[in-house]
């Protein structure tokens, strides 16, 4: 899918073919723009000019209607065209993604900007699957991490001191909820450790252990010319976290120790 900058004006180009890929020659067409939610943006309008050579559409989108609404960074747009021919009318489509030019926004859907990812990375060894993705696939895993790491519960000390193990200075039960404001005001060491959380379970969603990635599919041998590797026919149980990024944030997580009588 085609991605553009938002705010800017967009030409969507619509061959004029059925599904089979047999070219239609319409006799009049138009068309809308929606967002994701379907709602209108552009309503019905016809299409100003056909080829009668049957060269594809141009539908251009103003840059007023690719804006992004409050907190986004990426929204949908779709382009419908209804083409009138002899054999009655054709539904054609096509969609594209305009993003904000920084996909990741502390506070909003992120720890850190993908720059700051970047540069933070290169302090954390062993990031097979980090290194061998490409920005895009980085940027989801970010922000797959932010809601994984969002779901456990954290408080924070400011020292050692054992009463602040009874009264922490603050305690966060979901981070994700924290508005940019919020998470912004966040002490800087926690931060930083959030940080590097992020990215080290970015790498794990992104396949850093392609030996795990084979027990997880049950797999439990693999056999490459001679050579014959056995597995452990348990599959290894997913935490909430890898356990890399759970060690890295092992000092402000939570613990809860529950005792039953039965």
């Amino acid at each position: 899918m085609e991605k553009y900058l938002a705010g800017a004006d967009v030409t969507v180009t619509i061959p004029l073919v059925d599904s089979a890929g047999n070219a239609i020659k319409p006799a009049s067409a138009s068309y809308r723009v929606l967002d994701e939610n379907g709602t209108v943006l552009i309503d019905t309008t016809p299409v100003p000019y056909l080829s009668p050579n049957g060269d594809p559409l141009g539908i251009l989108v103003g840059a007023g209607e690719n804006g992004l609404p409050a907190g986004a960074v990426r929204a949908l747009r779709t382009v419908e065209v209804l083409a009138v021919t002899d054999a009655g009318t054709r539904l054609l489509t096509a969609n594209y993604v305009i993003e904000a030019t920084e996909p990741l926004v502390p506070g909003t859907n992120s720890f850190q900007t993908i720059n700051k990812a970047e540069l933070v990375a290169l302090d954390i060894p062993n990031l097979n699957g980090w290194n061998n993705a490409t920005r895009d696939e980085r940027v989801a895993a970010m922000i797959q991490a932010r809601l994984n790491i969002g779901q456990m519960s954290y408080r924070y000390r400011w020292s050692e001191n054992w009463q602040n193990f009874i009264y922490p200075e603050f305690g966060i039960y979901s981070i994700i909820q924290f508005t940019q404001g919020q998470y912004l005001s966040l002490p800087i060491d926690f931060r930083q450790t959030c940080e590097r959380a992020q990215i080290i379970e970015a790498d794990d969603l992104l396949g850093a252990d392609p030996v795990l990635a084979k027990r997880a599919q049950g797999i439990v041998s693999e056999t490459v010319g001679d050579s014959t590797t056995m597995f452990s026919p348990v599959r290894p149980a997913r935490q909430l976290l890898c356990a890399r990024a759970m060690h890295e944030l092992a000092r402000y997580i939570v613990k809860r120790i529950r005792l039953s009588r039965s």
